[in-house]
């Protein structure tokens, strides 16, 4: 990561990240009913491989005001491997593997403004990416993955320090807008990742800090 400061209007982080992980989940029968009837075993895993630049950038207008300016790239990468058994048979062969990719570009813009040099409002409008993944414990016949779960994030505040700073009031209102939401359901006695159509979270948080004395504090 790189980041620049040199007190001049425009300062900036900027760098690269690459992720990697393996996660599989050991061998294990499930069965069902007194008779202990075989519902399936499994022995698979995926692997992550995650590469992703970004950048952000803040740049003060003059009037007190600031713009903020932010961007990402990812590229996801997942590969499901290993076996999963089911009362038709073998669904996932061992020696299938099974490929996708997925990528995003998410950004930032926000603007704030110092009304003095203890009051600030601002507003934000983001967006983020979440990859797409294998049912690693479930197969269908094509293994297909989940869709990449995305949100739009609305946010607008207040930020106030008071009376010398004994006084201090936070003010934050938000909207959510998710897309192909992941969830876990059960699909008979498996725990099954799928898309959801659609979410929303909207609400409004606040927050007062105030010393009413050397030895009193009120939250």
């Amino acid at each position: 990561q790189l980041a620049y400061n040199d007190q001049s209007r425009l300062t900036w982080p900027a760098g690269v990240m690459y992720f990697y992980a393996d996660g599989s989940a050991s061998t294990r029968d499930i069965f069902t009913g007194a008779a202990r009837t075989l519902v399936s075993s499994y022995d698979a895993g995926q692997k992550t491989h995650s590469l992703a630049g970004y950048g952000q950038g803040t740049l003060a207008l003059g009037g007190d005001t600031n713009l903020t300016l932010g961007g990402r790239y990812t590229d996801d990468r997942q590969e499901l491997y290993g076996t999963l058994t089911s009362r038709t048979g073998v669904v996932r062969p061992s020696d299938a593997t099974r490929k996708a990719s997925f990528s995003a570009f998410t950004y930032k813009v926000g603007i704030d403004h110092h009304f003095t040099p203890g009051v600030m409002a601002y507003a934000t409008v983001s967006t983020g990416f979440k990859s797409g993944v294998y049912n690693i414990t479930f197969a269908t016949p094509t293994d297909a993955p989940v869709r990449p779960e995305k949100l739009t994030s609305y946010e607008a505040g207040l930020k106030a320090e008071l009376l010398d700073r004994r006084l201090r009031l936070n003010l934050t209102s938000f909207y959510y807008d998710y897309s192909d939401i992941q969830l876990n359901t059960f699909v008979g006695t498996t725990v099954l990742l799928l898309n959801a159509a659609s979410a929303e979270i909207y609400g409004a948080e606040a927050q007062l800090d105030a010393s009413l004395t050397s030895r009193l504090r009120l939250s």
